[in-house]
C-alpha cells in the first residue's frame, strides 16, 4: 500500500495459490514463493515440504522430479524434507492392491548424494521384491552405497 498526494491511496493485491504446504505456518505457490497467510488452511491432499531458509524452490523441484519418477508405481509423495545438512526425506503414499481402500505410507531416506542413483535404486527394489510387501514396509533408508536398509512394521501393526 501507498499513498499519493494529494489524498489518493494506491493499493496492490498479490494473490498467491498455495499447491504446497510450507514447513509448520507457511504455504507455497507453483513458483516457489512462500507466504504466509493469517489463517493457515486445511489442505488435506497437499503435499508438505519442508527446508531450511531459502530453500524452497530446491525443495519444490525436487517435490516435482520424485513425483514425475515415481509415478509408474502409483505412488504419490506425501511429503519431501530436505535438512540443515542437506539430507533428503520422503514420505510417499501407495495402495498395495486393488481390495485396500487406505494408502500404505513409507517413508525414504534418500540422504545427501547421488539421488537418481538411489531413487533408482529403489525402483529396482520396488519391482523385485517390496511389491507384494507393501503394507509390511515402515521405512526403506538408500543412503548405503551399494545396498538398502529396509525397516519393517511391528507385526501387530500389520494385520
Amino acid at each position: 500500500m501507498r499513498r499519493k498526494w494529494p489524498g489518493i491511496l494506491l493499493v496492490q493485491l498479490e494473490e498467491h495459490v498455495a499447491i504446497a504446504r510450507w514447513n509448520e505456518k507457511a504455504l507455497l505457490t507453483a513458483d516457489g514463493t512462500v507466504f504466509e497467510p493469517e489463517v493457515l488452511p486445511v489442505m488435506t491432499d497437499a503435499p508438505h515440504l519442508m527446508g531450511i531458509n531459502n530453500s524452497a524452490k530446491s525443495v519444490l523441484n525436487h517435490f516435482t522430479r520424485l513425483q514425475a519418477e515415481l509415478v509408474d508405481l502409483n505412488m504419490r509423495v506425501l511429503s519431501v524434507a530436505k535438512s540443515e545438512r542437506g539430507a533428503w526425506l520422503v514420505t510417499l503414499s501407495a495402495v498395495s492392491s486393488a481390495e485396500e481402500a487406505s494408502p500404505i505410507k513409507i517413508e525414504l531416506a534418500l540422504g545427501k548424494q547421488q539421488l537418481a542413483a538411489r531413487l533408482a535404486r529403489f525402483k529396482s527394489l520396488y519391482h523385485s521384491a517390496l511389491k507384494a510387501r507393501l503394507n509390511e514396509i515402515e521405512r526403506v533408508d538408500l543412503r548405503y552405497t551399494n545396498g538398502v536398509a529396509v525397516q519393517w512394521k511391528p507385526a501387530a501393526a500389520v494385520s
